[in-house]
């Protein structure tokens, strides 16, 4: 999760807020959102297809 954070962060998704030490956090429903925003641009229309298209029987040789 923390490389999917700073990945994010690299692409201008997300912005760290800064703790009292310093340290970067995340606004929980920030995160939240950007996360769905991005679930819903992958989700194959066809369930069975994949990121090389859709799934074919090969025929035994």
């Amino acid at each position: 999760m923390p490389n999917t954070l700073r990945v994010w962060m690299s692409r201008g998704k997300l912005q760290p807020l800064f703790g009292a030490s310093g340290e970067e956090v995340f606004h929980i429903p920030t995160v939240k959102a950007v996360a769905e925003a991005g679930r819903a641009k992958n989700i194959p229309k066809d369930p069975a297809a994949n990121a090389r298209g859709a799934h074919k029987r090969r025929r035994a040789a």
